[in-house]
């Protein structure tokens, strides 16, 4: 079934005279035998964002996730984690930027015109998979699932113009079924920009320029209001994670 969000542009306007926020601060972490995946000697498929200070969030982001895409505190012994801190499962979507794992970051919002797109394709793979129905991904912990979180990564960076990745989107295969079928056959409507379809934004670097972009649900129809993620290493300087 075709989800839609609509975007208030009454909300963006408010938010682009809103005051700055304090810094939201998340552990990021890659874990190649149960969600992450090898591109040579690149990691990419899942990685888990842990909030280490969730109640200073502006909205509830881990509501907003399936049992299968995030780790609770609090709740069934299946869906709680052995953090202190809840978490939710993301993608890169820069194949030539990188993070250290294990490292702390601080998320920041930022109001329009600084806010940027992602493509449609992308925020509709991601939201189907955050909130658990993306059809025929793996969502069992193990090799099952890091083998489709290294295709729908493939998939993400293509989306986003890294050409060498295109394989995944132009080839057959279940993730090229699931955008034939939200958004048609035409490859340039997949990577068209998010115009606000799918409550998808991207965390991005506000201070440090080597950053890696990773994804995040926002809420309906209040997505406008998040504007712009931004990740910046917290007293280090980012490093590939091989």
């Amino acid at each position: 079934m075709k989800t839609r969000f609509a975007i208030l542009s009454l909300v963006a306007l408010c938010l682009s005279a809103a005051p700055a926020m304090a810094d939201l601060n998340v552990r990021i972490f890659a874990d190649t035998t149960k969600y992450s995946s090898t591109f040579g000697n690149l990691t990419g498929g899942e990685f888990r964002v842990e909030l280490l200070n969730e109640a200073d969030w502006p909205y509830d982001v881990i509501s907003l996730y399936d049992d299968s895409t995030k780790n609770a505190t609090t709740g069934s012994p299946a869906n709680r984690a052995n953090f202190d801190n809840p978490s939710f499962q993301t993608f890169c979507i820069q194949s030539d930027v990188y993070f250290s794992t294990g490292a702390d970051y601080k998320v920041r919002f930022a109001p329009p015109p600084a806010d940027q797109d992602i493509s449609v394709g992308t925020a509709y793979l991601y939201y189907q998979f955050a909130t658990g129905n993306l059809d025929d991904y793996d969502y069992a912990y193990g090799s099952g699932r890091t083998a489709t979180a290294k295709q729908l990564q493939a998939a993400l960076w293509a989306l986003e113009g890294y050409g060498a990745y295109d394989y995944a989107i132009t080839d057959a295969g279940w993730v090229k079924t699931a955008l034939t079928a939200e958004l048609g056959s035409n490859v340039s409507d997949w990577k068209a920009a998010n115009a606000g379809q799918y409550a998808v934004k991207r965390m991005i670097p506000s201070a440090s320029p080597d950053s890696q972009a990773m994804l995040v649900l926002v809420p309906v129809p209040g997505a406008v209001l998040l504007g712009l993620l931004g990740l910046s290493a917290a007293g280090i300087r980012l490093r590939k994670y091989a």
